[in-house]
């Protein structure tokens, strides 16, 4: 697509920060423009996002629904954190992720499942529930950062060579946002979460 005007649809980039997405365009009436609602998106470095409005997608992003399942937040959380998982590390700007690659390759995520052998969706329900409820207990809602505890973050960045954690919701949570303790926390977190995918 050229040049967009500035609107109100959510553009959908290959960019791995704020949720994919690169801004608010008009593309409502663009007959190029590929529109989708309720989906999760997954650029070619392998960052899986959800998007509940409706956005308009670049070419080098890759849609997924379910068919006959509508995503609820915390179900779309619990299935691009899984994503995130088996897709982390494998993609760069030279060595993409592709249609062809999702075709060709076995990519599987391990979601729960009922005795009848069906996607257990209300599990993921609770699962996420239990998570933020947990998280806001704990107090992991305050991501603001003394100085001090900014540079030991520089510190434990440069120690571990530059690490990114994906917090339980699948979102990328930088760790110079996190106190020290909170660190701690969300990564017991994701381990607790890690256990359950």
């Amino acid at each position: 697509m050229s040049k967009l005007a500035i609107g109100e649809i959510p553009r959908v980039s290959v960019t791995s920060s704020n949720n994919g997405v690169i801004g608010t365009f008009d593309t409502e009436n663009n007959i190029n423009a590929r529109h989708f609602e309720n989906f999760i998106s997954v650029n070619f470095f392998g960052n899986a996002f959800y998007h509940r409005k409706k956005s308009s997608v670049e070419m080098k992003v890759h849609v997924l629904t379910i068919p006959s399942h509508t995503f609820t937040k915390s179900t779309a959380i619990y299935i691009v954190t899984a994503l995130n998982k088996i897709f982390k590390n494998q993609f760069s700007y030279g060595e993409q992720l592709s249609s062809s690659d999702l075709k060709k390759n076995d990519f599987y995520i391990t979601l729960p499942v009922t005795a009848k052998g069906e996607i257990d969706f209300p599990f993921m329900e609770n699962r996420i529930r239990e998570l933020v409820a947990y998280l806001k207990v704990t107090g992991l809602t305050d991501y603001k950062l003394t100085t001090d505890e900014e540079q030991f973050l520089t510190n434990y960045r440069k120690f571990t060579g530059g690490a990114r954690r994906i917090n339980p919701f699948g979102w990328v949570v930088k760790m110079a946002y996190l106190k020290f303790l909170q660190v701690a926390m969300l990564l017991l977190a994701e381990q607790q979460m890690a256990s359950f995918l």
